[in-house]
């Protein structure tokens, strides 16, 4: 499996400071039934397998000591490696959680573990915690990965200790969690498929990974939250799902709206054009593919940049969150012409030609930001609340040519209620 590794997002504070994107979820007095259990305390188990194993250019050895269930793997073409629970049938309507302790090598070799969850013939989700800090959900399907939540930078991981993820799954939507800190939120329709543990070393480098307190529960369901009307995309509902869970909105009651492919190009410096959509509202989720570029090789990066107005009254007084050619989004808040700077959120590095997905998320007080749907960060008090227009930026940078271009694709709007 091939992935990119995200390592660069920061948070920066400027006047207002946010929540970390990471939330630890307060306890719920959920009722579980432990229906599976292995704590690999007797050496001499024999559910799991143990010694040598080789297939195609893979190579793992599985022992069990010091209460831990261990896989030395050594892979030259990067193979993932897995093995299924016991089969367990569980109560027809209930809630399950599966959870697994794992260690990863400390930084490096680069490697990943965690879940199988709904394994249907060659077919599966993948929860992988890696040991660069950071969390994931693949789908495997036909052969090929899909990144369904993208890889995302994790606060609460500790090198060299173990961390337990867990997946709590209620009426089709999927929690997972990591030491008891929720990371984030999924729609995964079954649950009756396989479930399982997989190992995905990064290198071709001997890895030891250590599994430990796999453990299968369930529990009564949970009363079912709004369901999302069918056109509603997985992305956008896992998102907004996503913020529900952490307290970021109050609810994900809305209406969705897609709006079509724009162009917007400028050749002023310091000055910025701006396009009304013809959709006016307070709180909503804006996205769109962004792609950007600059006619000049040194335009001003902080100036030169695409993104939205939002909550617009007139043409001095709106919000705007734009990416930057330097490697960062400004979210601003301007009152008769003047700029308020509210936040600054790093994405990567500067670049006169780029692309990602900005989406913004404005719900009363409470603003948030995600870049390539990685939550970047909230601000919970944003003293600007009012019902406006909403649109496209574009911001220049250079005089030279066609100037700054921005190009929105995929444009979506969920307006909630």
């Amino acid at each position: 499996m091939k992935r990119i590794i995200f390592l660069l997002i920061f948070l920066l504070t400027v006047f207002i400071s946010p929540v970390s994107a990471q939330q630890a979820a307060e306890t719920q007095s959920t009722d579980w039934t432990v229906r599976y259990q292995s704590d690999f305390s007797d050496p001499n188990q024999t559910i799991w397998p143990t010694g040598s194993e080789v297939v195609n250019n893979t190579t793992i050895n599985r022992s069990i000591s010091d209460s831990s269930y261990q896989w030395s793997i050594l892979s030259l073409d990067n193979q993932f490696s897995w093995l299924s629970l016991p089969p367990i049938e569980l109560t027809p309507g209930n809630q399950m959680a599966v959870s697994v302790s794992i260690q990863l090598p400390s930084f490096e070799p680069y490697s990943c573990a965690g879940l199988i969850l709904d394994k249907q013939d060659d077919s599966f989700y993948a929860f992988l915690i890696c040991n660069d800090s950071s969390y994931g959900l693949l789908k495997y399907e036909d052969e090929t990965w899909v990144q369904k939540i993208p890889f995302t930078p994790v606060s609460n991981y500790e090198q060299a200790k173990q961390s337990t993820i867990r997946v709590e799954i209620n009426n089709g939507w999927a929690d997972f969690y990591l030491n008891g800190g929720l990371l984030d939120t999924y729609h995964i329709k079954n649950q009756n498929g396989v479930n399982g543990i997989l190992s995905q070393p990064l290198t071709n480098e001997e890895t030891v990974i250590s599994f430990s307190d796999i453990r299968l529960e369930e529990a009564p369901a949970k009363a079912p939250e709004t369901a999302f009307a069918e056109n509603v995309p997985d992305a956008i509902s896992r998102i907004l799902k996503m913020l529900k869970t952490k307290d970021r909105i109050d609810d994900v009651a809305g209406s969705y709206i897609p709006i079509s492919d724009q162009e917007l190009s400028l050749a002023q410096m310091g000055y910025s054009a701006k396009m009304d959509i013809g959709i006016s509202g307070q709180d909503y989720l804006l996205q769109s593919d962004i792609s950007w570029k600059s006619a000049y090789e040194k335009p001003n990066y902080v100036d030169s940049g695409c993104g939205f107005i939002f909550r617009s009254e007139d043409e001095f007084t709106f919000q705007r969150v734009y990416v930057a050619l330097d490697g960062n989004i400004y979210l601003s808040a301007f009152r008769d012409g003047t700029e308020i700077p509210i936040m600054t959120y790093n994405y990567g590095t500067w670049s006169l030609n780029g692309e990602g997905t900005l989406t913004l998320v404005a719900d009363q007080a409470k603003i948030s930001v995600l870049y390539n749907e990685n939550l970047l960060g909230t601000i919970h008090n944003a003293s600007w609340i009012s019902e406006g227009g909403t649109g496209f930026v574009v911001q220049s940078g250079t005089n030279f040519d066609y100037g700054t271009s921005c190009t929105f694709k995929n444009n979506q709007i969920y307006a909630l209620k």
